[in-house]
């Protein structure tokens, strides 16, 4: 998700056509909102604005060397040149890590989650029931795009896009420890009891849609992240395959 430069404050790192705009300024255009049970997050679709649309980057104020994150989603931008994510990343990336659990561009059916890393990271296959992509999780890995890092995608297609929103999504977690990464997906009406109680129990929860683990130290390639949340439009993913996409 990130790329090298300075950043202007309403400027997406993947230099994609938005404005972030303000909690402020975000709140007056019904961008964000929340309610007792529900938060909603999204971008300006009546109002253009001079590079790009108006849109909401949300970053956590406390940084984070391993844990479980669980996250339950109703529904996620999907189409033409769209880039909604989930992730979390340290700073001076890459060197302490960055890690994808939701990601996807324009009529994507099933969700890709990848890590990025500085050299010598390299992760095992099997273990899990998604579809492996690249094993190398260095951003500039030989043989591989630039900054495709180490990727898998899930095999449900359901998992991201239109089926994701169809069924009225589902519940992601993510468990990282020094050994491992492991994410796993649900749908809606397949979620186990205890992912969203006061006490998950990921030993239980069985396969998971993407794992990573093998020649890589884990607690030396991921340090002190903070958790992102962001939509973008076209950039470094979405805009250099647009031609793929099928619009």
């Amino acid at each position: 998700m990130l790329t090298n430069g300075i950043q202007k404050k309403d400027d997406d790192p993947t230099r994609g056509f938005v404005k972030f705009t303000s909690r402020k300024l975000a709140k007056k255009l019904g961008l964000i909102s929340t309610s007792a049970d529900q938060v909603y997050m999204g971008v300006d679709t009546t109002r253009r604005a001079p590079n790009g649309r108006r849109s909401v980057r949300l970053e956590s104020k406390a940084n984070f060397t391993r844990g479980l994150f669980v996250l339950d989603v109703e529904h996620l931008p999907w189409g033409c040149g769209t880039w909604p994510a989930f992730w979390t990343v340290g700073e001076n990336w890459p060197d302490n890590g960055e890690i994808d659990i939701i990601e996807g561009v324009h009529e994507q059916q099933h969700n890709g989650v990848a890590l990025h890393t500085a050299p010598d990271c390299k992760v095992s296959p099997g273990g899990y029931s998604g579809v492996p992509v690249t094993t190398n999780c260095f951003i500039q890995a030989k043989g591989q795009s630039s900054n495709q890092g180490c990727a898998i995608l899930d095999s449900s297609p359901v998992s991201y896009g239109e089926g994701f929103n169809s069924n009225g999504g589902g519940v992601y977690a993510m468990e990282w420890t020094s050994q491992h990464i492991k994410v796993w997906w649900w749908p809606r009406g397949g979620i186990p009891a205890d992912v969203l109680g006061d006490y998950p129990a990921p030993e239980a929860w069985g396969t998971p849609a993407a794992m990573f683990n093998g020649a890589c130290e884990m607690d030396r390639r991921f340090r002190n992240h903070k958790i992102v949340f962001d939509i973008t439009f076209c950039g470094d993913w979405a805009g250099n395959t647009w031609e793929q996409s099928g619009w």
